[in-house]
């Protein structure tokens, strides 16, 4: 959420951020000291009296010394279980998939995250106002699926999520979203859009998952005068 605020709220971030940390404040005030103490457990994992914490962290331990003795082939997708205490997961996703898949299975996974992360990166940075193809529907969906992508990967340090369909369906996204931006640039390009002026009428007029209400009066327009 805060990269998301911090990304659409560009030019009035003080106004925007301002409120927002004081409600954040309040309701850290508000909130339940046993909730407290179980975020501080993060931390302090010897303090958590249910002893959780303390499985996590072993888990966690037992996933890197098998991504250790095992750096190229793992123990094999979903075993790591067989390993774990009373069969649990490791409650992290890049430390049990080198586990089960090795260095290189950890690489393919950091590359699926990425590198669909950097292309919507890309994309902000060309749709944005001064960017060469301003379009501020593309900039703030842009800015949407890179704040998903962002809670995924903070997600992943606190739960073995590597094979669930989360980062895949927003992987799908952003491939989808990246050869639509890609296929309208080359329509604008292909129809003359030089100038800044010209690229400006050219792309924003056809959205990515709608149309401007401008585009849709003038093709009504259209079908009017054919008439």
């Amino acid at each position: 959420c805060g990269l998301l605020v911090w990304k659409a709220t560009r030019g009035r971030r003080l106004t925007t951020l301002l409120p927002i940390l004081v409600v954040a404040a309040v309701l850290l005030v508000a909130a339940p000291g046993k909730y407290m103490l179980r975020l501080s457990t993060i931390f302090n994992p010897e303090t958590d009296t249910t002893n959780s914490a303390q499985e996590r962290q072993e888990h966690m331990k037992r996933a890197m010394d098998l991504a250790i003795r095992r750096p190229i082939v793992g123990v094999g997708i979903g075993n790591f279980h067989i390993y774990a205490i009373n069969e649990m997961r490791a409650h992290n996703a890049f430390l049990e998939t080198a586990a089960e898949l090795g260095v290189f299975g950890l690489i393919a996974f950091l590359l699926i995250i990425f590198a669909p992360l950097r292309s919507l990166m890309r994309i902000e940075r060309e749709t944005a106002a001064n960017g060469a193809w301003p379009d501020p529907g593309k900039n703030i969906v842009s800015a949407c699926l890179q704040a998903s992508f962002v809670a995924f990967v903070i997600y992943a340090f606190f739960g073995s999520i590597q094979y669930d369909s989360y980062l895949y369906s927003l992987v799908a996204f952003a491939v989808a979203f990246r050869r639509i931006h890609a296929a309208e640039i080359h329509a604008a390009a292909g129809n003359g859009a030089k100038s800044p002026e010209s690229k400006a009428m050219a792309c924003p007029a056809g959205g990515t998952l709608w149309r401007s209400r401008e585009f849709l009066e003038r093709r009504l327009k259209g079908i009017k005068v054919s008439r």
